[in-house]
């Protein structure tokens, strides 16, 4: 690690962001977007501050019962794939969720505790009760490794490589600090080693938090100092400075203003200072739930780019079985004309009876803010080039304690032709036959002459604590003048060795004429 990314490091630690412990705790609004098998695609990813291998509480209501747990496999900005850690639970496409983070939420002090403390016999008057500081979170180990042999053609040598990454990864929360402070970190230190040293760079270390927080008793006042990803509203990602929010239930705003984490390491640069403000609402019934967020945001780069700006609106709606979601954002940049649509999303998931729903969903995508980030002229690239549309309707009907699906999906890149893709699932997470579960999709995509084709069954099964899945997959994929298949086994083991420590292990074996692998991953974890 070099000496300016300890530097960057020390300074994020020394202006830890007031990250209050209700908002660390503050459950996030999230959309089943997608289901493949046991394994769950949500709208919400490392921007909402998931990464892989945390656990998440998943609630029916903001403020509704606990469902189970789902553990996240893999995150992009906008997206976690997870899957059910422990007992499953039914869940359909287009479902609406609340999740929240496990490891490093706020412990929460009990009546009795608090009674206990003011009738303290020790306490000769008046006057605040002194806590020590509260430690809680999650340290993990994780180790994956690789090994591939890839056949690029007839009478050529086979590529053989080979893969290991060990991280450590650190989800803590201190509680109760002087001044009646909370202080917050996420953080994953890696090393990533291969046979041909193509991965770069070997070494990382990414703070994706680290916070010290304050709310003040009586005031409905927080505020956030450092780095922190901004829970009020979904549009500005990351930051490196102050936050201000005003409200904790109901109507609330408040602004930000600092700088930019570098995008693709999250190390701390002052290149680009940025600002914004957001108003947030929240409302939770146990019949009906309502939540939106409107901001505007400016990036200023101190070179090479130009100042650009954008603006969100997010709302989420629950009434009974119905849910509907929408994201638009617009955008705007110095060196182009007026305000442009950059984004919009439009979920829908309704009831058909009383075992039957549909989801239906469109969503439009052309990042302006790309352009700036890569520092590429429009005339260069041009905003076509990135623009995508996405549409989807579905069924899915509860049966045997589990779900069973169908949806089609249409995606359209650049104005080009259309690709096509069918998709089925179905998921009964434990039935009465020798106590196994059952879950498996299908999937067939299509565009021009190129074709894909997925079929994963599997099942599950607990003996006692020890939760087991297995799956065997068989994927195609045919074009004009080649075909590839692949066939795969899986096997996953996760076991709570002791009430805090928690050990999961994977393995997949991959079999084909062209490429052949074999990875294993191996996680611990200790809750404290």
């Amino acid at each position: 690690m070099t000496i300016r990314s300890l530097f960057a490091t020390a300074l994020c630690l020394s202006l830890l962001p007031f990250g209050t412990a209700d908002a660390q705790d503050q459950r996030l609004a999230t959309v089943v977007v997608y289901i493949a098998g046991a394994d769950i695609y949500l709208d919400a990813g490392s921007d909402q501050g998931l990464s892989p291998g945390d656990t998440l509480r998943v609630y029916s209501e903001p403020d509704g019962r606990l469902l189970g747990t789902f553990m996240v496999i893999s995150s992009t900005r906008e997206r976690a794939v997870v899957t059910f850690a422990g007992r499953p639970f039914p869940v359909t496409r287009g479902a609406y969720l609340q999740v929240a983070t496990s490891g490093a939420a706020q412990p929460q002090r009990d009546d009795a505790a608090a009674a206990s403390a003011i009738a303290d016999p020790r306490r000769t008057g008046p006057g605040p009760v002194h806590r020590s500081p509260r430690l809680s979170g999650r340290l993990s180990f994780d180790l994956g490794m690789l090994e591939s042999t890839t056949t690029v053609g007839d009478g050529l040598d086979p590529v053989e490589r080979r893969f290991a990454t060990p991280s450590l990864r650190l989800r803590a929360t201190v509680n109760d600090l002087p001044a009646g402070m909370s202080f917050n970190t996420n953080l994953r230190a890696a090393a990533r080693m291969s046979s041909t040293d193509v991965v770069q760079p070997p070494r990382s270390l990414r703070v994706y938090q680290a916070s010290l927080g304050k709310s003040f008793e009586g005031v409905p006042l927080q505020f956030q100092l450092g780095r922190f990803y901004n829970p009020y509203e979904t549009f500005s990602g990351y930051w490196d400075g102050l936050l201000v929010h005003v409200g904790r239930s109901g109507l609330g705003g408040g602004f930000a203003v600092g700088f930019q984490p570098e995008r693709g390491n999250e190390k701390f640069t002052t290149d680009v200072a940025k600002y914004g403000a957001f108003l947030d609402y929240r409302y939770a019934s146990s019949r009906f739930s309502y939540w939106a967020d409107l901001s505007f945001n400016e990036q200023r780069p101190r070179s090479g780019s130009t100042n650009h700006r954008f603006a969100g609106l997010s709302q989420r709606l629950r009434w009974g079985r119905v849910g509907l979601s929408q994201r638009i954002r617009f955008d705007s940049r110095d060196d182009r004309p007026g305000w442009e649509l950059t984004q919009l999303e439009l979920r829908t998931a309704l009831p058909l009876g009383r075992r039957l729903s549909a989801h239906i969903g469109y969503s439009f995508y052309r990042p302006l803010y790309l352009l700036s980030t890569f520092e590429l002229e429009p005339d260069t690239i041009g905003l076509q080039a990135y623009r995508r549309e996405r549409g989807s309707f579905g069924l899915a009907y509860d049966m045997w304690g589990g779900t069973i699906g169908a949806d089609i999906t249409a995606n359209r890149l650049d104005g080009g032709s259309i690709s096509y893709t069918y998709g089925t699932h179905f998921s009964v997470p434990r039935s009465a036959m020798l106590g196994l579960g059952y879950f498996g999709w299908a999937s067939y995509w299509k565009r021009d002459a190129t074709t894909t084709l997925y079929i994963t069954p599997g099942i599950t099964r607990t003996f006692g604590s020890l939760e087991t899945r297995a799956s065997y997959s068989y994927y195609s994929y045919a074009n004009a003048s080649a075909k590839v298949i692949t066939h795969t086994l899986d096997l996953s083991l996760s076991l709570p060795l002791t009430r805090r420590w928690y050990v999961l292990l994977q393995g997949r074996v991959q079999r084909g004429k062209t490429l052949n692998s074999n990875s294993l991953y191996s996680g611990f974890w200790l809750s404290f």
